[in-house]
């Protein structure tokens, strides 16, 4: 993939321009590391070989443990050893009380990292989107939310756009 040009963010609301952090900056975790580099950074960086054997990039990955364990740190290292836009929102950041606003936060979000591809969207608390995706407790709203962001994610395999999505949480399940 090509690296990040330099970019007028102005119009934007989540995105960044590439960090100057890389894993360099990212003590220990090495077998997540080596996951990132043979899953992320190598088809992005190699892209020729990997469609030769039709291998693709993952576009999402789900980080997760308890608080302070570097889940932020490490996608934006992610982001900086690729040379890519990096936009980080908190889930919490993306739901609102209006109904509809959560959805048109997550289709603005995407917009603008398809905008300015190659990105890396890093959305941290993803539990707070859906604390239960099947439960009856669940809001139109928040189902609706949850499939907007399920749909974006899924448009970025079918258009194979440069945009990779890491959601990190507390919560595995």
């Amino acid at each position: 993939a090509d690296t990040a040009a330099e970019t007028d963010f102005e119009d934007t609301s989540y995105l960044a321009t590439p960090p100057s952090t890389d894993f360099t900056a990212v003590a220990g975790m090495e077998a997540l590391k080596d996951k990132l580099q043979e899953r992320i950074i190598d088809p992005l960086q190699h892209s020729e070989k990997y469609e030769k054997y039709g291998i693709g990039v993952e576009k999402g990955i789900l980080l997760f443990g308890p608080p302070g364990t570097g889940k932020t740190h490490i996608s934006k290292a992610l982001a900086g050893e690729l040379n890519i836009n990096w936009a980080k929102v908190k889930g919490g950041d993306i739901i609102s009380k209006w109904v509809g606003e959560g959805t048109e936060n997550i289709t603005e979000l995407f917009e603008e990292a398809r905008t300015h591809q190659p990105c890396l969207i890093f959305i941290d608390e993803i539990d707070a989107l859906s604390p239960e995706r099947n439960s009856s407790n669940q809001t139109h709203n928040q189902m609706a939310m949850v499939n907007t962001l399920l749909e974006e994610i899924s448009e970025l395999n079918d258009q194979d756009d440069d945009v990779i999505v890491v959601g990190a949480t507390n919560r595995e399940d």
